[in-house]
């Protein structure tokens, strides 16, 4: 109903870690290129709402070149500053990063401070991201009329579910604005922004996909030894995500770990996959059905 294709969307590898040196993180990222195929990241820079303070010293100086040094020119690397930074300071992160071609520079500024995240954006020639935090429409059209932003990123659990996504994405595209939703936690929101990049038309290159394990702790497989996404069979393709997320809008899929499959009945077409939050959190428009099947075989199906 929503229209769009069953297609497998390239992600990219979302660092949660701060915590991490320079060196460390480069190593890590170009070891996942390898093993799993990525061919895009994303990076932390300075420190959440952190008024220009970095994380340690100096270390967003040393991340941004040692990062693309380590993984080559051929990988797109994002970065994103949590509404870190005023103004002049995300200027002049973002020249460092365009300096080392970096794709996009996200939320450089606190989210709510408009008129500054506008003000980066007019300055810097590569792209700018935000709106993960926002969920009220008006303030939406206030950020495309304003060009405060030039990549769209609307979270589906945020904003309030796929319609009112779906009303930024037609908004965005009206204004010649892609989209690429939040979707940093390996949980239900990875699965809805899957199906809705592939129904709405500007959508972005590439979907967010953590590289740091699922929210409920159930560990993605990213060890050495780890087979590539091309070259999964189909139940390792089913016990685990790579480089491609192998859903379509029509399709079937599981949760890494977890013998669950999920498919929609429904209104909208969209499918949504099972995780440990109550099944209020799941969308109205959207009605999932559930079949587990136990150690022993046996198949029960709930409907949602």
């Amino acid at each position: 109903m929503v229209g769009g294709k069953a297609i497998a969307f390239p992600v990219y590898g979302s660092s949660m870690k701060r915590d991490i040196s320079p060196a460390d993180e480069a190593a890590r990222l170009a070891r996942l290129r390898d093993e799993r195929g990525f061919r895009a990241f994303k990076v932390r820079l300075g420190v959440p709402t952190g008024h220009d303070r970095d994380a340690s010293p100096g270390r967003t100086e040393a991340l941004i070149p040692a990062v693309r040094q380590a993984v080559g020119d051929d990988v797109e690397l994002l970065a994103d500053g949590n509404s870190c930074y005023t103004p002049p300071k995300a200027i002049e992160v973002g020249r460092r990063m365009e300096d080392n071609g970096y794709f996009w520079f996200e939320e450089p500024c606190p989210y709510w401070e408009l008129e500054w995240t506008a003000e980066v954006a007019a300055a810097l020639a590569m792209h700018v991201a935000g709106g993960e935090q926002d969920n009220d429409l008006a303030q939406w059209r206030r950020m495309i009329r304003m060009n405060a932003v030039d990549i769209l990123q609307p979270d589906l659990c945020y904003i309030g579910g796929f319609t009112r996504a779906w009303r930024v994405a037609a908004m965005g595209a009206a204004a010649s604005k892609r989209v690429v939703p939040h979707s940093s936690h390996l949980s239900l929101v990875t699965l809805f922004s899957l199906h809705f990049m592939a129904a709405i038309p500007n959508a972005g290159p590439f979907v967010e996909f953590t590289i740091e394990g699922d929210v409920n702790q159930r560990r993605v497989d990213l060890q050495p030894g780890a087979a590539s996404p091309g070259r999964q069979s189909q139940d390792s393709r089913r016990s685990r995500l790579g480089r491609h997320a192998q859903f379509g809008v029509a399709g079937e899929s599981r949760l890494p770990e977890e013998r669950t499959l999920v498919t929609s009945t429904t209104r909208s077409s969209v499918n949504a996959g099972r995780s440990s939050i109550p099944r209020s959190s799941c969308p109205r428009a959207v009605y999932c059905r559930v079949s587990r099947t136990s150690p022993s075989g046996r198949r029960q199906t709930t409907s949602y």
